[in-house]
């Protein structure tokens, strides 16, 4: 009798139930699970050559984390501790702010699901920032890879645009629900005056709209 379980391609090309990419990534949505393996910095074992600037910072592990989820994916990330047991302090630190991160915003990353796309882009006269989108009942996150330098923005995905309902709310995680209005191009938005510096701001849509081609 064979345990329950599943089974990755570590040791076999035909008979396995996930893929396991090394520092490698999809660029699209997978209808099978699949789980990118990489370490912070360029090695899986400590390497004393390897300082801060060959390691991710914390910001561009909140974006890792983000395209990874949105395409279906697990990230599973390796430290690399010296010969005494202790973890280089530049791991350490960008660890914990990616675990204040997601204490934060844990509502758009636990429990989540890919949704008909991946990847879309908001636009204002100036600006174009990469989207991320992951749905939660319905709900649809989109995360804006960036600090706009505009306050009004159009999210659209990258094949069609939205078509939002009159009872739609859409407000940024950790601030009041904010201005927004349907356009042809888009869901246009009005970001607060002020928002804080962040890698990546979160936008919450309610109900999830529909897409138009």
């Amino acid at each position: 009798k064979v345990s329950e379980g599943i089974i990755n391609d570590r040791f076999t090309k035909k008979h396995y139930d996930f893929i396991t990419p090394e520092y490698r990534l999809i660029n699209k949505i997978s209808e099978e699970k699949w789980e990118t393996v990489r370490g912070i910095g360029y090695s899986f074992g400590y390497n004393r050559a390897e300082g801060p600037e060959h390691s991710l910072s914390y910001e561009k592990l909140i974006h890792l984390l983000i395209d990874v989820i949105s395409k279906n994916g697990n990230l599973l990330l390796g430290v690399t501790p010296k010969a005494d047991g202790t973890i280089p302090e530049h791991q350490v630190e960008a660890l914990l702010k990616l675990g204040q991160w997601l204490k934060t915003y844990c509502e758009a990353i636990y429990g989540t699901r890919p949704w008909i796309q991946a990847e879309g882009i908001a636009i204002s006269s100036d600006d174009a920032i990469q989207l991320r989108f992951v749905k939660k009942e319905e709900k649809l996150y989109a995360f804006l890879l960036g600090k706009p330098r505009s306050r009004k923005l159009i999210l659209k995905p990258l094949d069609g645009g939205f078509k939002a309902k009159e009872s739609t709310s859409i407000e940024m995680l950790g601030e009041e629900p904010i201005k927004w209005k349907q356009t042809s191009y888009g869901i246009e938005i009005e970001l607060p005056r002020y928002i804080y510096p962040s890698p990546v701001y979160i936008i919450k849509i309610e109900p999830i709209p529909e897409i138009e081609k």
